[in-house]
Order: structure tokens, then C-alpha cells, then sequence
């Protein structure tokens, strides 16, 4: 029986992943299928089925060979079939138990590109498939039908308010105005990319940050005024945000990235990270890779130079003692599904702390005695902030025009008036790492 639903279903797979299953099924023309165990997540709207490998058959996989509860997809080559299938066809062929969840995508592989169907079969009952992805160097999004609630902003006309910025962006204007962006940190560097970003026009942006405004906030905060503090961050920006893009779906959430009860409103096509905490940002690297997610991570920090930082207590502003200048630095680093993360790819952590950030209850101690902020750095400034907002906003524009090669890391240290030094370079992560490969 086909089914009727209004929540839509989308397959995402990364670029690495589909590449090695084509090539494989391009090397064995006797194989017709490939198969794969599928990790489901959901959001309010959508159902977000993640596909991470797959291994050629030349039989037909069948469901009582694969665990009784499972999420699973099979690809099918059309081109080695007699005849097109139908749906029932397909329950037929495959015969998933009933507690099982079965995604059956059907794709040429001599012309990938040129169309696709796909069903889902469950407990008896089979629905279209809505929607295929493929995340990686050369994104591609192939929609059957898009859902007004999920999408909204795209009636919008091109009117004056973007007649400057659609012959810059060209091809990727239509991507970048059906985004939707989850951005974890609405505060300095937070509040600077949701600005950006809602100027580029995007579709729909969600907002993460369980903390409130602050006096010190105010001076580095877009949009904050001394009547905000108090109030959450998140809750903050998106009223702002709202006057500025009434046509914007904004979904400010005032909880932590690390909430095991987190659910987002909809499904995402970028992460964007602004945050000052470790554990934090870490935690954003696993969620990014569980997810299928290309990975946005801006870091800033201003430390002296030649001086020690030795403020007397905890409470007291830090000082410069014998300076001969501040170092104002800046971490961009965009990672892409399938090529490492964060962690993998430069970070530093210990065992110890990777096990804490992982199963340790949110209100729980860190087993470092962590320093006071003013004890590591000095500030901060927003002219910094946006610097490196805009390089990184700026490197996601240039991943949807197709101008990148891989993941990719930008340093920015600035010590002097002269000088002013970028290091650029792709990356790739370590393999195998805990925080990227989801068991």
C-alpha cells in the first residue's frame, strides 16, 4: 500500500561514499546493487536518513540477513535491470522485516545525474522517497517536491533587495536563499555571522545558546542593548534578526549543543560554530559528522605578546606587564562530510577529556581545573570577530560555487601593523577517529 505522508524523507550520503560505490559498480558490471546501514534522525519536519557506506552486491540483499530492528538502503542500478520496477516490486525483492526500515534508491550508473526514484519501505507501508543528497566537494540536492514550511523564503521575487548581490553570487544564489543554517553561539562572533548570513538571504536560520546577555555582551553583541541584559542570547537575536528579514524562518533555541534531548526544526545544510568552549566545539564536530553536515568553525583569541598574563584574581580584568604588542589570531576552518572533523583534522584533546565531553552529564565538573578566561587571553574585539565571520561565511560561498577542492583551513595572525599573515591549505582528517566515525 502506498502511503501518504506529510513529513518528508530525505537519503544523504557524502560525495566520498557515493564516488567509491559508482566506481565499484562501473569496474563490476555483474553487480546490481549496493547496500548500506542507514542512521535516521528527525526533526520537526523531516526525517533525515544518513548514508555512510555502502558494499556492492550481485544478489538481491534480503532483510532477514540484516538485524531485526535496522534502518537500511539498498542502491539499484537501473541500468542492469530488464524492466523498471514498481514500489511493490520492490517490498517484494528485498523483503525487509516488518520492524526494519528500508530506503531503496534507483539510479542509473552510467548517467547518475540524469534522474532518480526512490521509496521507503516500513512496517508494511511504502512512501516516496522526497529527497536524495549528496554532501561533499560537488554538492548535490535533488528534490522531488519541497514542502512550503521546510522552505520558506523561495516565492520571494528577486526584488531590489538582492539585485546587488544575485550577479555576484550567479549559479549559487537559488542554493545559498534555500539554505537553512544551524548556528551554535549567538553572542560576539555568533551574533556577526547571523548577520551575515540573514544579509545573504537564506532561508531559514537556527540558533543555538543556552546563555543570557551579559553587561560585558554589549560591546561586541549586534543587536544587544543594555534593556537585553537578562535575556537569553538566542531569544535576542532572533527578535532583531525578524525586523531585519521578516520573510526568515528563525528558530532561536536556548539550550546546550550537548542536550541529549536536542531536536531541531528542520534539517540543515551547514553548521556554523562560534563558540569559546573546547567541549563545545568538540561536540559540534560529532553532531556535524553524525549528521552528514559540512562543518563551519570560526575560532578568534587576542594574547600578548612578550608579556605575562597575571591578573591577581579571577575577577580582576587581565593586564599587560612588560608588552610589546597584542597577537590577534583567527581559526577558519570549513570541513566537509567524509573528510574528517575538528577533532581529527587539528584538535588536541586528551583521552580523558574526549570520554568526559562524551558521557558526562551537562552540569557536571571538568576533570581539568579549568583557568579563568582573562588567565589565557585578553578579550575581546569585534573588529576581529568580523574579520574572521566574514572569511568564513565567505569560504561556504565559495564550497556552493563548486571552487573548493576539499576541506580547507585559514589562518589569521595579525602582530604588528605589518604584519598581517594568511595561512590557507586543505586538510583531511586522521582515519579511523572516534569523534567522526559513528558507530
Amino acid at each position: 500500500m502506498m502511503l501518504q505522508t506529510e513529513r518528508t524523507y530525505v537519503l544523504r550520503t557524502t560525495e566520498t561514499t557515493w564516488s567509491a560505490a559508482l566506481s565499484q559498480s562501473l569496474r563490476e558490471p555483474d553487480c546490481c546493487y549496493a547496500v548500506g546501514s542507514l542512521d535516521c534522525l528527525t526533526s520537526a519536519q523531516a526525517n533525515l536518513l544518513c548514508l555512510r557506506e555502502l558494499q556492492s552486491s550481485r544478489t538481491a540483499p534480503q532483510g532477514q540477513d540484516r538485524a531485526e530492528l535496522e534502518s537500511w538502503c539498498v542502491i539499484v542500478w537501473m541500468d542492469r535491470l530488464t524492466s523498471p520496477w514498481s514500489a511493490e516490486q520492490i517490498s517484494n525483492r528485498f523483503r525487509p522485516r516488518h520492524a526494519q526500515q528500508l530506503v531503496v534508491l534507483c539510479v542509473d550508473a552510467q548517467s547518475p545525474t540524469a534522474g532518480w526514484s526512490g521509496w521507503i519501505v516500513e512496517r508494511g507501508e511504502i512512501r516516496r522517497l522526497d529527497g536524495f543528497q549528496i554532501v561533499g566537494r560537488n554538492p548535490v540536492i535533488s528534490e522531488r517536491q519541497v514542502s512550503s514550511s521546510d522552505r520558506s523564503g523561495l516565492d520571494i521575487p528577486n526584488e531590489d533587495r538582492y539585485s546587488r548581490l544575485q550577479p555576484v553570487l550567479g549559479s549559487t544564489y537559488n542554493a545559498v536563499r534555500r539554505a537553512t543554517v544551524l548556528l551554535i553561539g549567538a553572542s560576539r562572533s555568533g551574533s556577526v555571522a547571523a548577520m551575515e548570513l540573514a544579509a545573504l538571504g537564506i532561508a531559514r536560520l537556527i540558533q543555538i545558546d543556552p546563555d543570557l546577555v551579559e553587561t560585558h555582551n554589549l560591546d561586541g553583541m549586534f543587536w544587544a542593548t543594555p534593556a537585553d541584559i537578562g535575556r537569553s542570547k538566542a531569544v535576542v537575536n532572533g527578535q532583531r534578526l525578524h525586523q531585519y528579514r521578516p520573510d526568515m524562518a528563525i528558530h532561536p533555541l536556548t539550550v546546550s549543543i550537548r542536550d541529549a534531548n536536542l531536536r531541531l526544526p528542520a534539517l540543515c545544510d551547514l553548521m556554523v560554530s562560534c563558540v569559546d568552549d573546547e567541549i563545545a566545539r568538540r561536540h559540534a564536530a560529532r553532531l556535524a559528522s553524525r549528521w552528514l553536515l559540512p562543518h563551519l568553525d570560526i575560532a578568534t583569541q587576542v594574547t600578548a605578546v612578550g608579556a605575562r598574563m597575571n591578573p591577581e584574581s579571577a575577577a580582576e580584568p587581565a593586564r599587560l606587564e612588560s608588552s610589546t604588542g597584542r597577537e590577534l589570531r583567527a581559526d577558519v576552518r570549513l570541513i566537509l562530510p567524509g573528510e574528517g572533523c575538528l577533532v581529527c583534522v587539528g584538535g588536541q584533546a586528551t583521552k580523558e577529556m574526549e570520554n568526559f565531553e562524551r558521557f558526562a552529564p551537562l552540569s557536571s565538573l571538568t576533570p581539568d581545573q579549568m583557568q579563568p578566561w582573562n588567565q589565557q587571553r585578553l578579550g575581546s574585539l569585534v573588529t576581529l570577530n568580523a574579520l574572521a565571520v566574514s572569511v568564513g561565511i565567505q569560504t561556504w560561498l565559495q564550497y556552493q560555487s563548486g571552487e573548493l577542492a576539499g576541506s580547507i583551513w585559514h589562518r589569521l595572525t595579525w602582530r604588528s601593523p605589518t604584519d598581517l599573515a594568511i595561512e590557507s591549505g586543505y586538510v583531511r582528517g586522521r582515519q579511523p577517529c572516534e569523534h567522526c566515525v559513528i558507530r
